[in-house]
């Protein structure tokens, strides 16, 4: 069976009004991953998130492959020369 290690503190990112995304560093069969999930907030004050089966958890060097994808999605103005669109 698979052995997953408790996930190490990480950051939370608002995706919206009821969900946030959650980053942690985790370790699952002896492989350290970075675990990106969506996550329901919790309803009552005192609750706790739920996570959700929507989210990548990749190695590091999977994440430092896909980052300048990413980035490059995000600004692409920036590999258009000025002046073009």
């Amino acid at each position: 069976m698979a052995e997953q290690t408790e996930a190490v503190a990480g950051v939370l990112v608002d995706k919206n009004k009821s969900e946030v995304v959650r980053v942690v560093r985790t370790e699952f069969n002896g492989h350290q991953l970075i675990d990106a999930r969506v996550a329901i907030r919790p309803i009552t004050p005192r609750g706790e998130m739920k996570l959700t089966k929507k989210g990548l958890s990749l190695r590091d060097e999977c994440w430092r492959e896909l980052l300048p994808h990413i980035q490059a999605l995000l600004n692409p103005a920036d590999d258009n020369p000025p002046g073009e669109a």
